[in-house]
Order: structure tokens, then sequence, then C-alpha cells
């Protein structure tokens, strides 16, 4: 059994970029003091459904807001 590099090649090139659902399409209520449980549990689906759950429970680490990277000239971080 032998892969093509070209079925390699296609799967290493090719992005995949998350679409993510605005919460307006999901949610049918605004949140007020009266509604809260019924609006937590369709928040609660929605978040789970976009594999963003972990940032609330915790399970997923935030990603830091900068990242350091090298100058291309002068190799000092940025």
């Amino acid at each position: 059994m032998s892969s093509s590099p070209s079925s390699s090649t296609t799967i290493l090139n090719s992005f995949l970029i998350p679409t993510i659902i605005p919460i307006s399409n999901i949610v049918s209520l605004k949140l007020t003091p009266d509604n809260y449980p019924f609006w937590k549990t369709q928040l609660l689906h929605y978040f789970r459904g976009q594999d963003l759950y972990g940032y609330l429970d915790g399970t997923l680490i935030i990603p830091p807001q900068m990242i350091d990277t090298p100058h291309p000239d002068t190799g000092s971080l940025t």
C-alpha cells in the first residue's frame, strides 16, 4: 500500500477555516431575569456545537493575545 504524493500534498496544502454560526441565528430570546435557564440551555448547546465549550469550563486554554516573533532583519523579538 503506497500513498500517492498528490493526495498527501493536497491534504497538507489545504486549510480548514472554521465557520462560526452567529448566536443571533441560534438564540430565540434575549436574556432577561426571567428566562435565564432557557437562555443558558440554548447557549450551552451552541458553544458545544461550535467546539467552544472548553473555553467556558476551563478544559481549553485561551491562546495568548500577542505572540512574540523575530523581526526578519534584526532577529529581535517584536
